[in-house]
């Protein structure tokens, strides 16, 4: 009798159909992940149906056997190998084979599988789509998405049969902001007249992602809570509503509500991170954690830490975490506290200031602009020639001459000085002083286009000759000292400025020119008397005036005018900054701020190598602009640097040692976090960061 069952058992095989035996072997043989994740895969027949089937069979085998007379039937056959081998086709080896390598970290190898795959084809499509978000490559993730879209559409009759597959569809719809197509999906399936309550869900989550108005996003959350649907995404939904409208209690009680204790602290701890509070989300955190320990989430509550500066309580969260997989959901974005560099810009140095203003004074001057009386010439040669002076004569006619091509050449001239062609200015003041050498107007014009196209030293030798030729003309001494300050002699630049003083006063009645001057030469020596701190509205006034801003420039006039005392004329000024540096070596430190205020890390490193002696502050701001152009190791260097030359100066406007742990969080190495978090003291100093949750 045991024989005889032993040849039941292979009778059962042939009865079978090709499709039943099939399908049976596929539910045998369903990759575990598929087990877990039911979106992943479309519903199939209850099992007890086949169990049902096969109890059948095996009956009417036993029937059959029972009333026949041999004890061994004829017509039964081993299964033929072919029928094993194609059995295990069936079973789509390459997904199987696609799903290890995926678990092994294996991804290019996995892709390659998952597109050998024919009978999981849909399962295929999603998890190579999965495999390229994993890369951050959006546009191939989207491209089999959209595979597996069409696939649906195309292969499955009955939506209804795979409710589970198109939500996951949904799902990664709206999570990528692909509105449109999670529309259109939602449209197929209602006119598809589907009655299923995750349509429902689909619809309200729908709204409450796209609508500003949430009153009817909780009318209809509300009636399908009376229904009875406890779905936990509608728990959630209510609770994120309640708590942009700041209300908390009712936020907390719906959280709670979604799964265990912990995920209501943990979904107020990422909106209220979402809403810029981030000492409220640190707190959330801290609460969710003590309830249930969650690596990712205590990587996010130390990222917080460091931002709020509690160091002590980020080293107990970072020391804790010993998996590196959890830095991946997050990243940050190094950032410049630039209220912080703005404080520091803030010199109490008279010589910088006036050096500055010195340098902007000298392009606001104007030549002196005359016209020659040539009659008098003219008619001075007429009166020697009626006295048969004739050499007399010649000699008034040739000056007459004369004045008239120096007149022509210095008229020229100051129509370039007008519009701001100094060079071309120069050359025609040139021309017109070669034509008339004894007028020392043209002499003192030419020197101050000298002066404007920064040619300091050739202007300092003019000036010194119309001093020593005419000692009472007042402007060369004013002009003298002018240089002298931007060169920063501010000794010598004061000698020369209450000579300027001495010299005007003794004038009868002073041109115009002398009382700018005047004005002008009160202004610098107020600054001398009472050093006060370089504002940071000065110096934005002051690169604005070097960059030809004009339109900002009149918007704060009275600025200027009050406090800089400065006559601002609609004409381009050349770089004056740039050109100060070149004679202020000092200003370079500023104007690396001033760069790096403005959002330009380039010009603030290539403003850096004009400095000399370098000091701690000098590598920690270079290593700083490195860091904002995405140049970390370049930046870690100069932070070395910083920190040894720090040891001795003890500089607390900046932090090396936070810079080097935001490099290490940039750079995702937890060894490397967790061993400069137990060294940094604060997070105090120029650097911040911004930190980024991935979806």
């Amino acid at each position: 009798m045991a024989d005889d069952k032993d040849k039941i058992i292979v009778i059962e095989e042939e009865p079978n159909s090709k499709e039943e035996t099939q399908l049976q072997q596929k539910q045998q043989e369903v990759p575990e992940e598929e087990e877990k994740n039911p979106l992943l895969v479309p519903k199939k027949r209850p099992v007890w149906l086949f169990l049902g089937t096969g109890i059948v069979f095996l009956i009417a085998a036993a029937i059959f056997v029972f009333f026949s007379k041999s004890p061994v039937p004829k017509k039964i056959t081993k299964p033929q190998p072919q029928k094993v081998v194609k059995t295990k086709e069936n079973l789509d080896l390459h997904f199987i084979e696609g799903l290890n390598l995926e678990n092994k970290g294996n991804l290019k190898q996995a892709i390659e599988e998952f597109k050998k795959s024919k009978n999981y084809l849909f399962l295929a499509y999603i998890n190579i789509a999965k495999i390229y978000q994993m890369q951050n490559n959006q546009q191939m993730a989207y491209e089999y998405i959209k595979k597996a879209n069409d696939y649906l559409h195309s292969t499955f009759s009955n939506p209804n049969e795979y409710i589970d597959s198109y939500m996951y569809l949904f799902s990664y719809y709206m999570q990528n902001n692909h509105f449109n197509e999670a529309k259109d999906l939602l449209k197929d399936l209602q006119n598809a007249n589907i009655k299923n309550h995750e349509i429902d869900i689909m619809n309200v989550y729908y709204d409450f992602l796209t609508q500003k108005d949430v009153k009817n996003v909780l009318n209809n959350i509300d009636q399908m809570l009376k229904k009875g649907y406890k779905d936990r995404l509608l728990y959630e939904m209510l609770g994120y509503i309640y708590a942009k409208e700041n209300n908390y209690p009712k936020a907390k009680e719906y959280f709670s509500k979604v799964g265990n204790s912990s995920v209501a602290e943990h979904n107020m701890a990422f909106l209220q991170f979402a809403q810029n509070n981030l000492e409220n989300a640190l707190n959330y955190a801290i609460e969710s954690l003590n309830k249930k320990l969650d690596p990712k989430l205590a990587y996010f509550a130390y990222l917080l830490a460091l931002k709020s500066n509690n160091m002590q309580t980020a080293y107990n969260l970072i020391s804790n975490i010993d998996t590196q997989d959890v830095v991946n959901d997050f990243s940050i974005v190094p950032t410049l506290d630039k209220q912080e560099l703005l404080k520091q810009i803030n010199y109490k140095d008279c010589r910088i200031i006036c050096a500055l203003q010195s340098l902007i004074i000298m392009q606001s001057i104007d030549p002196i602009h005359y016209s020659a009386n040539l009659a008098s010439n003219i008619d001075l040669g007429n009166i020697y020639l009626s006295f048969g002076l004739m050499s007399q004569a010649k000699e008034s006619y040739m000056s007459a001459i004369s004045e008239s091509y120096s007149l022509n050449q210095a008229n020229k001239a100051y129509a370039y000085f007008k519009e701001n062609n100094l060079r071309q200015a120069l050359n025609y003041y040139q021309k017109a002083y070669q034509s008339n050498p004894s007028n020392p107007i043209l002499y003192y014009n030419l020197a101050l286009m000298y002066e404007k196209n920064y040619n300091f030293d050739k202007a300092k030798q003019m000036f010194s000759v119309l001093i020593n030729r005419y000692p009472n003309f007042p402007l060369p001494y004013f002009n003298m000292a002018l240089i002298d300050f931007t060169q920063g002699s501010t000794q010598t630049a004061k000698n020369y400025l209450n000579q300027f003083f001495t010299k005007q006063s003794s004038l009868g009645s002073k041109p115009k020119s002398v009382l700018v001057c005047n004005d002008y030469a009160l202004s610098l020596v107020n600054k001398l008397k009472e050093p006060k701190n370089i504002s940071v509205e000065d110096f934005v006034l002051l690169k604005a005036i070097s960059d030809g801003r004009f339109d900002y420039l009149k918007l704060e006039k009275k600025y200027l005018n009050d406090k800089l005392h400065l006559n601002m004329k609609n004409f381009d000024m050349v770089d004056i900054l740039e050109a100060l540096r070149n004679f202020n070596p000092d200003l370079n430190r500023i104007m690396a701020d001033l760069y790096l205020i403005e959002n330009k890390p380039e010009k603030a490193i290539r403003t850096f190598t004009n400095i000399n002696d370098y000091n701690a502050q000098d590598y920690y701001k270079m290593a700083l602009c490195y860091l904002l152009l995405g140049y970390k190791t370049q930046a870690d260097d100069y932070l070395t640097k910083s920190i040894l030359l720090n040891k001795n100066t003890k500089d607390s406007n900046i932090n090396p040692l936070f810079a080097k742990l935001i490099i290490q969080i940039m750079n995702k190495n937890l060894n490397g976090m967790q061993d400069l978090t137990k060294k940094v003291n604060s997070n105090k100093g120029l650097l911040s960061f911004d930190i980024e949750v991935k979806k």
